[in-house]
């Protein structure tokens, strides 16, 4: 999984393993690489700290903490020209 945004603010790269965009939540619907991409464009003025910082929390919310036995490994970069 990968983007680079290209709104207002900094510019971020997001990669990630699978298992943060295959969390699943109690109706089995996965968490998705579209809510990992707005979860980090919703924290883009923050710092990549914060960022990577909400990307689990989001899919705990979303997972309501179910079935998250493995680890949530992501990466944000600055994007520096």
């Amino acid at each position: 999984m990968g983007f680079q945004s290209q709104s207002r603010g900094p510019r971020r790269g997001l990669s990630g393993k699978d298992r943060l965009t295959e969390a699943r939540d109690v109706r089995d619907q996965e968490y998705g690489r579209k809510r990992a991409i707005e979860t980090v464009r919703r924290h883009r003025q923050e710092p990549a700290e914060g960022m990577i910082q909400e990307l689990p929390l989001s899919v705990y919310e979303f997972t309501s903490g179910r079935n998250l036995i493995d680890d949530i490994t992501a990466v944000v970069v600055n994007v520096v020209e």
